[in-house]
């Protein structure tokens, strides 16, 4: 997976800061407009490494940096200083690597990571710099990996997650980052290995476990994450009851068969 390519929040704001780091490696051109100045910042080589546009000594426009390849390696819009639009990452084959919204210098909107080409690896909405909305991840075969939604920065609602053939492997229900209410995980199969669910991010209540065969294999109660009371545990083969388990706070006291 290409790493997120969030570098760029760290480069020099304005020409003067920018000069300071490459020290007098550069020269830079400067064109004059009604509104605004361009500047072209070039190193001892020839090559262009960067250019950009200021109104009143602050960002304003579109700014890019470039490998020495030729190639450009960011591209981002600003608006009075601030990111403002989208702020694009490219690999120095060209490919893109990510693409972030931005407005007023905060993530908004979509953030999107590719693997190598143009298949998304990630999109994940945000809102003032959280992650607010929908997320998903994929498998580099561009199948979905993940299936989230975030509320304030904390999962909420439904949650999925996907084997590399599309089955569903486990999904959550979650009230604002807490796991509240119905639990469920597959087999590759798609068959239902346990189910129950979950109180304050604690399993609660009746649950059960399968074979892979998907016949059922225990049953019994959590109370608070522990298991509690008589546990029952099924034989694969026949179906009939194998033992009973009493639990206390998850710690078996008594097995009868």
């Amino acid at each position: 997976m290409k790493k997120i390519a969030l570098f760029t929040l760290l480069f020099f704001p304005a020409v003067t800061l920018f000069s300071q780091h490459y020290k007098n490696n550069v020269d830079t051109v400067v064109a004059n407009f009604s509104d605004c100045k361009y500047y072209k910042v070039i190193n001892k080589e020839g090559l262009l490494i960067e250019e950009y546009y200021l109104n009143n000594n602050l960002l304003d426009g579109t700014w890019t940096t470039y490998y020495s390849n030729g190639f450009p390696h960011t591209i981002t819009v600003y608006r009075n200083g601030k990111k403002t639009g989208n702020l694009i990452t490219l690999g120095k084959d060209g490919y893109l690597e990510t693409s972030i919204s931005y407005l007023d210098d905060h993530l908004n909107g979509l953030y999107r990571v590719y693997y190598k080409g143009t298949r998304i690896n990630k999109e994940i909405n945000y809102k003032n710099d959280i992650e607010d909305g929908v997320k998903k991840i994929y498998f580099p075969n561009a199948d979905l990996q993940e299936l989230g939604y975030m509320k304030n920065g904390k999962r909420h609602g439904l949650n999925a997650w996907y084997y590399e053939n599309g089955k569903v492997a486990i999904q959550y229900h979650y009230n604002e980052g807490i796991l509240e209410g119905e639990s469920e995980s597959f087999s590759q199969d798609g068959i239902v290995i346990e189910k129950g669910n979950y109180h304050l991010d604690f399993k609660e209540g009746d649950w059960f476990e399968n074979y892979d065969s998907g016949k059922l294999k225990a049953k019994g109660k959590y109370i608070a994450g522990e298991k509690q009371g008589t546990w029952k545990y099924y034989d694969e083969q026949t179906g009939k009851l194998a033992k009973s388990v009493v639990f206390k706070n998850g710690i078996e006291k008594t097995t009868s068969k």
